[in-house]
């Protein structure tokens, strides 16, 4: 256990937060101001090394400058009593990559706001000229807040204070987020920290970062010389426009980029606004130029737009720190790097919360386990790391060979391979390696029998990257560290047992909970077992401390007579009891059984008797007590006291029966027998009395609000109350007559003639002097006869097709039978259905597609089958339409495209004119007349470039013959000259011919100009290799001594048509201007030669 410093730069330590290449970091609390801050100290070992010193005050220097919401603060730094320290903000919250980890990725609104804040971070440090070079999801934090905060400026280039601590070459950073003039050790700009802004958003929004592979070298080839993969691909619901941002962070090259970090937030902001209003933006924002802030200055930002609104953080609870790392970088105008000083000797840097450099699950993968802090491994004796081995957050090849380029390390590496097999030296390389594998294996089991396990485990690790092929050291520190975890977790499962018999349940639930958790960060290494029982053990841990916490608090509040919170308690008890246990819920009901009985004898006293026998009777069904007595007792109060107030309030509104029989029902209830009597009496009275009244008004109530069933109820009531009374006898009758009515009015409504007929004769025998049901009945027998009428005329016009008639009839109906509306009303508008589609369907056949499409639009609205059949005309018209004018546009279009390439042509433009036809054939892709054109415009171009060639040809053995002609007046050569001299206007006519032949559309004379250009190249050929012959011979006979060259051109006869005839010539000359002729017609045979190679190429 290592020893905290208690005190220093006056901050009193807490607790160490975790270890890095550049230091640990502390929890502190400062004591003048009171707050909490973290505090980051140099290693002991590097205090001695003045270049580590210089580096880690530098980023305390570079950090210091920077004031901005989205940058971790540094407070101070200075050396006490030798130990170097720098203060800065605490982030109370946690970082992107364990939000990443538990949750695979962000929505994208939520990784939108974050890129913002990030971006704005980053163009606050830029703008002072300084750069981070290893942004990555460790080193942006996030506060409780939802801030986001850029940590770690370990990496970071201030211009001046570069000094000697970054060597050129250098690679720093982490290779998975590394750019890719980075990954070549160049210089590093701002543009460097956009790209890897984009790779940790990439992760963010897709799962994934977008290269992989074993190595860091394979890892960083990828970034340099593999297409970027889409974002959409791994992440389909991604919107184009935030797809294209990230690809052009991905640029691999700086200047395709974004330029700037205030760009890049202004364009993710503005994407922010469109996704959070739901949309799926298809283009990148165009955002207006950001004014250039002050040099050394941030310009002024509202608070309020460092975090712009996004879903707030999910991630684990505690605390972010910027974690300490090692490296530097230089500023956008600065290229030159120097030389960083190497890792202490016997030190070796442990990755931290993700695979080395291999996606989790491949082969190779050697990692610490996820939401581990940093550290820097205790020094393993006799273990140095090779110069070049890779370090997370700093990988920083050894100083002595440096590194151009990646062609430069592949050329180095071959030179090297080859150098080592030429001199024998590939087997000492073999044995060396053999002997590293087998001594780091010997010192790993030496510490693996003394149980030093993380040391054994580290050095394996160092040990395997160094020789990645040696598989019997993954396996070795596979099972060193399954042996680890397998002590642990029994040490755990004791310890827990121990808790258990102490009855320290809770002590026992997070020891098994600690037990899972280690279980699951191992549960693939080979050599640990799982453990199913360690959940279920951890969870009746957990049950068992709250049900003896609840249990104790319903006791005490029990004894309390509080029994609404006793019950509360052993309900939740009950909650935790193990499986079968009762005591709980026992516990629970007796006390609701007490609370309920005391609540009933409160409402008792105050005669609330309702709520009295409710809580009696839910006290009764917990089957704790008998309270049937009470439960009796109460029950005759209440229904004595509601009878007999119920009966007076009766009495008063009138309802005489009704009163008496509800003196009658609380007789039984009654307290003692006068109360009894009392009720009989009144009971009778009332009877007697309001027989006859009550019926006959009940009668004479029902009749005139036409309840007829009623009044009959009531009349005969009335009836047997007095027999024989003639007033009750005919009221009953007429009754009886208007129910008969009301039924045949009710068949009328069905459009049920006969039985309505029959309805009103009944009531006509019921009540011969109803003279309303007389009358009605003669109406309806006439208006009967008349429906019948026309409907039957609208079903004639139907059948006929005669819509307008068939609807016009349908609509009188509507008024001659109301009772049939909804029929009447589905007939007529189906008549003007079928007359729009109708008229539709004329218009169609004569081309008129606007007025078939209105016709349409109008018998949507009737249409039967709710629109659709409307409908699906209707698209099919305006489908018409659409095409319609669509071809009218294309063929618009490619008329012009037509006309600009016959302008285009008619000025010699023919490559020019081919590109406009070529856009028009991807407008028409079918278009013949198009595709001729085309094809005839490229063979003009190509007639013209094969005559401009043969033109060039031609001067050049006119040159040639001239300079032969300059050296001998001859006439022989003279007319050689004139002869190809002649050869311009046979070109210059034969090209003309072509652009002719296409403006009039004369393809077929196109193809005879191209024929006619290479049987003029072939003709052409032919006379300047006879040419080539004629020199040829006269340099010979040119470079003779004093001979006499006369004849030499005799019997030639006539070359290539030309008339040159070459018989005469023959003089002596001095030996030198012989031999200078003999030169220049040697030249002259060369340049003809290739002349007539070259025409005979262009005859191909």
């Amino acid at each position: 256990m290592e020893s905290l410093p208690e005190k220093i730069g006056g901050c009193r330590i807490v607790a160490k937060l975790g270890q890095g290449g550049m230091g640990a970091v502390f929890r502190a609390r400062h004591e003048t101001l009171g707050r909490e801050v973290a505090v980051k100290l140099l290693p002991p070992a590097c205090t001695q090394n003045p270049e580590y010193v210089q580096r880690f005050l530098r980023e305390a220097r570079a950090a210091a400058q920077l004031q901005h919401p989205n940058v971790v603060q540094v407070y101070d730094a200075g050396e006490q009593g030798g130990q170097f320290y720098i203060t800065m903000e605490l982030v109370d919250g946690t970082s992107l990559a364990h939000r990443l980890l538990a949750e695979g990725l962000l929505p994208e609104h939520e990784a939108l706001g974050y890129l913002v804040q990030a971006a704005r971070g980053l163009a606050a440090a830029h703008a002072r000229g300084l750069i981070h070079r290893d942004i990555k999801p460790e080193n942006l934090l996030i506060n409780r807040e939802n801030m986001l905060k850029i940590a770690d400026f370990g990496l970071v280039t201030a211009g001046s204070e570069a000094s000697a601590l970054t060597q050129e070459g250098a690679m720093l950073g982490t290779p998975l987020y590394m750019s890719p003039e980075q990954g070549e050790g160049q210089a590093a700009d701002a543009r460097s920290d956009l790209y890897s802004l984009g790779v940790t958003f990439f992760r963010a929004m897709t799962g994934s970062t977008p290269y992989n592979a074993p190595t860091p070298i394979g890892i960083i080839y990828k970034h340099k010389y593999e297409p970027t993969p889409d974002p959409k691909s791994l992440k389909p619901g991604l919107s184009p426009a935030t797809s294209q941002l990230l690809m052009k962070l991905l640029a691999k090259k700086p200047e395709e980029r974004f330029q700037s970090a205030d760009e890049v937030a202004r364009t993710a902001e503005a994407l922010l606004a469109q996704v959070q209003t739901g949309q799926a933006p298809m283009h990148l924002p165009v955002v207006a130029p950001a004014a250039v802030p002050p040099s050394g200055a941030m310009a002024a930002v509202p608070a309020s737009a460092y975090a712009p609104t996004i879903t707030p953080a999910r991630g684990q609870p505690g605390v972010a720190t910027p974690m300490p790392q090692v490296g530097v970088a230089t500023p956008p105008s600065v290229y030159a790097q120097h030389p960083i000083a190497p890792p202490p000797p016997g030190q070796v840097y442990t990755p931290v919360g993700q695979p080395a450099y291999a996606p989790a699950g491949q082969p190779g993968q050697m990692y610490t386990p996820v939401n581990q802090p940093a550290q820097m491994a205790t020094p393993v004796p006799g273990y140095v790391p090779t110069p070049g081995m890779p370090l997370q957050g700093a990988y920083t090849p050894a100083p002595a060979p440096v590194r151009k380029t990646s062609g430069a390390l592949v050329a180095a590496a071959v030179l090297l391979l080859v150098a080592l097999l030429a001199g024998g030296g590939f087997l000492g390389y073999r044995f060396y390696r053999q002997e590293q594998v087998a001594e780091a294996k010997r010192k790993a089991e030496g510490l693996r029998s003394s149980r030093q396990y993380d040391q054994a485990i580290q050095l394996l690790e160092a040990a395997y990257v160094e020789h990645p092929d040696a598989a019997e050291l993954k396996v070795l520190r596979d099972g060193i560290e399954a042996q680890s975890v397998n002590e642990r977790l029994a040490r755990l499962k004791d310890r827990a047992q121990q808790e258990l018999g102490d009855k320290s349940y809770g002590a026992a639930a997070r020891t098994y909970a600690e037990a899972e958790k280690l279980l699951a960060n191992h549960a693939n290494l080979p050599g640990v077992e799982a453990d199913p029982s360690l959940a279920e053990r951890r969870r009746k841990a957990e049950d068992l401390e709250q049900f003896t916490r609840f249990m104790e608090e319903g006791r005490v509040a029990e004894k309390a007579r509080q029994f609404d919170a006793a019950e509360r308690a052993y309900r939740e008890a009950a909650r935790f009891e193990a499986r079968g246990g009762e005591e709980a819920a026992r516990a629970a009901t007796r006390a609701q059984f007490h609370g309920l009985v005391a609540q009933s004898e409160a409402m008792e006293t105050s005669r609330n008797f309702p709520e009295a026998l409710a809580l009696l009777d839910q006290a009764a069904g917990l089957q704790v007590g008998d309270v049937a007595a009470r439960q009796e007792r109460v029950k005759k109060a209440l229904e004595y006291l509601r009878l007999t107030a119920e009966a007076a309030r009766m009495r008063e509104a009138g309802d005489l029966r009704g009163a008496a029989a509800l003196f009658d029902k609380a007789i039984p209830f009654a307290a003692t027998t006068e109360e009894a009597e009392t009720l009989r009496v009144q009971s009778r009275t009332l009877t007697t009395e309001a027989e006859f009244a009550s019926q006959s008004m009940a009668g004479e109530a029902a009749m005139k609000e036409k309840r007829w069933k009623d009044a009959q109820a009531a009349w005969m009531a009335a009836l047997k109350a007095k027999p024989g009374n003639e007033q009750a006898t005919a009221q009953l009758k007429r009754a009886r007559s208007n129910e008969l009515a009301d039924e045949a009015t009710v068949a009328l409504k069905q459009n049920d003639y006969p039985g309505a007929i029959a309805k009103l004769q009944a009531a006509q025998n019921e009540d011969p002097t109803n003279e309303a049901v007389n009358a009605t009945l003669s109406a309806v027998e006439r208006r009967a006869a008349a429906i019948r009428e026309l409907a039957e005329t609208a079903r004639k016009a139907e059948a006929a097709g005669d819509w307008n008639a068939a609807q016009s009839t349908w609509s009188a109906l509507l008024t001659q039978d109301p009772a049939n509306k909804t029929l009447y009303e589905q007939r007529a508008n189906n008549a003007r259905y079928e007359k729009s589609m109708a008229d539709c369907r004329a218009s169609l056949a004569g081309g008129n597609l606007q007025e078939a499409l209105r016709h349409a639009r109008a018998a949507q609205p009737y249409d039967p089958s709710g629109g659709a059949r409307a409908q699906a005309q209707i698209q099919e018209i305006e489908g018409r339409i659409q095409a319609l004018a669509q071809a009218q546009q294309k063929a618009q279009m490619t008329q012009n495209a037509i006309a600009q390439a016959s302008t285009m042509a008619a000025q010699g433009q023919f490559t020019e004119a081919a590109g406009v036809l070529s856009g028009a054939l991807q407008n028409d892709p079918t278009n013949a007349q198009l595709v001729q054109l085309r094809t005839g415009i490229e063979a003009v171009a190509a007639v013209q470039r094969g005559y401009a060639k043969l033109e060039g040809i031609r001067q050049d053995a006119e040159a040639a013959i001239q300079n032969a002609y300059n050296a001998d007046n001859d006439k022989k050569i003279l007319a050689m000259l004139n002869d190809v001299q002649g050869w311009k206007e046979k070109l210059a006519q034969g090209r003309g011919a072509p652009q002719a032949a296409w403006q009039a559309q004369q393809f077929e004379a196109i193809a005879a100009s191209a024929q006619a250009m290479k049987a003029q190249a072939r003709e052409m050929g032919a006379l300047f290799a006879s040419l080539s012959s004629v020199f040829d011979g006269k340099s010979a006979s040119a470079a003779k001594p004093k001979a006499n060259i006369g004849g030499s051109f005799g019997g030639l006869g006539s070359i290539g048509g030309s008339g040159i005839g070459f018989g005469g010539i023959g003089a002596s000359a001095d030996v030198g201007d012989n031999q200078k002729k003999a030169g220049i017609f040697a030249g002259t045979a060369r340049e003809l030669a290739r002349c007539a190679e070259h025409a005979r190429g262009l005859a191909e």
